[in-house]
């Protein structure tokens, strides 16, 4: 597959963007992290193309770190038993709704595993799962009886309209090429006050914060390393650099390096939601990450979840958003 780069303008249709950082895939392949001039969105442009991403993705999500497949099985079902809590706290504002608005079918984008619709299913909800990755929609089929379809795209699956009542976006809209056209398409085969969720990682966190503030005081953060990449951080950012250049240490650091093509804060976000029609009706808090900055020697719990929630500093941003 032919590694190709691709110029973007916002999803907000705005094309005027300031350089934020410089990511380096390899020695002649470099693309960028910009943010938008006019919405404050921050995206990659240039970017790996459409036709290379979807070869990414059904080629190694989910296999690129383990390919045994009972030893991929076996850490799947342990990793997706430790986040019960996580996709519980996600389920339980539909529950809620699920009286007033007589809310019965969800579809999950990205449904991965598929535990998220493992639970919705066990409380009573008929499921349908989207997962590009044959592997993680084949787990999800044989260990949770989930029905998945294996397509890249929902406009592959021909829905017809009004066709659910919730459809789901865990760490998911972070990943598409046009979450905009998603969007409207998730728009049109919802019903009438059909609820749309989305997760996806907040890029203004307690830990960025510390950490430019650390920068500021002269402390450079030191480089982190894993068997795969070399992480260094800049501007708030990982920069990862392949320790072998053969092609498997080519594919893996692509894998780590190149999945997130947006990064959102809670204004970007709305603003985009905004215009594909959803307004939003709840902002639970997200997660809090006190990681290697060390937050939790300095403040107690409730405070450190006070400011994040103040300065909208969670790590993730959770919206429930209704079809208008």
């Amino acid at each position: 597959m032919e590694f190709r780069l691709e110029e973007v303008k916002c999803l907000c249709g705005y094309n005027n963007a300031d350089t934020v950082t410089v990511i380096h895939f390899m020695a002649e392949k470099e693309a960028r992290i910009v943010q938008c001039k006019n919405c404050g969105l921050q995206y990659i442009s240039p970017r790996p193309d459409k036709e290379f991403l979807d070869w990414m993705y059904r080629e190694g999500y989910y296999t690129s770190v383990i390919e045994d497949r009972n030893t991929w099985t076996e850490k799947t079902l342990e990793l997706e038993s430790k986040r019960e809590k996580v996709h519980l706290n996600r389920l339980i504002p539909i529950m809620k709704m699920r009286n007033s608005y007589g809310y019965k079918k969800i579809l999950d984008i990205g449904t991965g595993a598929g535990y998220f619709l493992k639970l919705a299913k066990d409380k009573g909800f008929a499921v349908l799962g989207i997962e590009v990755s044959e592997r993680a929609a084949e787990f999800a089929r044989e260990n949770y009886d989930i029905p998945v379809l294996n397509v890249g795209k929902i406009e592959e699956a021909g829905f017809e309209d009004n066709s659910f009542d919730v459809v789901a976006l865990c760490h998911v809209i972070e990943h598409m090429p046009y979450p905009d056209v998603t969007l409207m398409e998730i728009n049109r085969i919802l019903r009438d006050k059909g609820l749309l969720l989305v997760v996806t990682p907040n890029r203004r966190t307690v830990t960025t914060f510390l950490s430019r503030l650390n920068r500021m005081l002269g402390n450079p953060v030191k480089p982190l390393e894993d068997p795969y990449a070399i992480r260094k951080f800049k501007n708030g950012y990982c920069h990862l650099y392949p320790r072998r250049s053969d092609e498997e240490g080519y594919r893996l650091y692509l894998l780590h390096n190149l999945y997130h093509l947006y990064f959102f804060d809670p204004k970007a976000l709305k603003g985009l939601l905004s215009r594909c029609n959803f307004s939003i009706v709840s902002y639970p808090a997200g997660g809090y990450d006190y990681g290697a900055t060390g937050i939790r020697r300095l403040f107690s719990n409730w405070a450190v979840n006070l400011i994040a929630r103040i300065f909208s500093l969670q790590t993730e941003i959770i919206f429930y958003a209704k079809k208008v």
